[in-house]
């Protein structure tokens, strides 16, 4: 079994970094220690943790299952980099473009991607908990089954995102543009989506209980069966959207607009639907027993 080395710096029980007998902290060479590393092309399994190299510039590496803990990469343009099964915890990449790099199957609570842009990005079966994704632009990205519980995604951009089964219980969406994303099986159990633009998502069976949905656009959105048990929808548009055997039980629809929505065997017991508006809607085989309209 190989012995674990620590830092050469005495009582120092950081882990060396790859390429060098020092860990960050008190690394002496910083520029041509990372002179040395942009260099290298195959870094797979490399050890960097809490290194700082802001605007980075990086093509075609090999960082799968390397950890990252604490790095800092503000700015950094990564392109076709490999972090499959990487550990990115805390990781900074605020500003960062990233063009066609996989995460997949990467895990990053608390890392950062503020104002990041991706592009062709690659995030399927990764793990981001209480990450910080505000404003960032991941058009059309794949988020297949990814863990998500409890980030920040503020006013981001994921209109066409392939999020099927992706976790984002408790996580905050306010005002985040999903446009024609696939949501299909997602959790979102208490996530908040107040003014979030869902037009043309699919939902299908989508877990959204208790989640704030207020003043949020859903039109033309399909939602075949999903549970949006006790949810605030307070305002929401859903005009033209499919809500076949959609369960809204005990959620607040007030003012909500539903015209011309497909109602067909949805639940509306105990909801409140005052001020909601049903203009040209399909209600066949509807439950509206006990909805509350004062």
């Amino acid at each position: 079994m190989e012995e674990f080395q620590f830092c050469e710096t005495p009582k120092c029980t950081n882990r060396p970094l790859t390429q060098s007998t020092y860990c960050w902290l008190h690394l002496q060479e910083k520029a041509a220690y990372l002179k040395r590393l942009i260099d290298s092309k195959d870094l797979k399994q490399a050890y960097l943790a809490k290194i700082e190299i802001d605007d980075l510039h990086l093509n075609r590496r090999d960082l799968s299952c390397a950890i990252l803990n604490g790095a800092r990469m503000t700015g950094a343009k990564l392109s076709d980099v490999n972090f499959k099964q990487a550990t990115l915890c805390h990781v900074i990449l605020d500003g960062a473009a990233l063009r066609h790099c996989d995460f997949t199957s990467a895990i990053g609570d608390g890392a950062s991607f503020a104002a990041a842009t991706g592009n062709g990005l690659k995030l399927p079966w990764s793990q981001f908990k209480y990450a910080n994704f505000t404003r960032a632009d991941f058009v059309s990205c794949d988020l297949t089954e990814a863990v998500l519980t409890g980030s920040l995604l503020l006013r981001a951009r994921f209109e066409g995102a392939k999020m099927l089964g992706i976790f984002l219980d408790h996580a905050d969406l306010e005002e985040a543009d999903l446009n024609g994303a696939d949501l299909s099986y997602a959790v979102l159990g208490g996530a908040r989506l107040k003014g979030a633009n869902l037009a043309d998502t699919q939902l299908k069976r989508a877990n959204l209980l208790g989640a704030d949905l207020r003043g949020a656009c859903l039109l033309n959105s399909s939602m075949v069966k999903a549970l949006p048990i006790r949810a605030d929808l307070r305002g929401a548009d859903l005009q033209g959207a499919n809500l076949q055997g959609v369960l809204f039980l005990e959620a607040d629809l007030r003012d909500a607009v539903f015209d011309g929505a497909n109602l067909r065997s949805a639940n509306f017991e105990r909801a409140l639907i005052k001020g909601a508006s049903f203009n040209g809607a399909d209600i066949r085989n509807t439950n509206l027993k006990n909805a509350i309209t004062d």
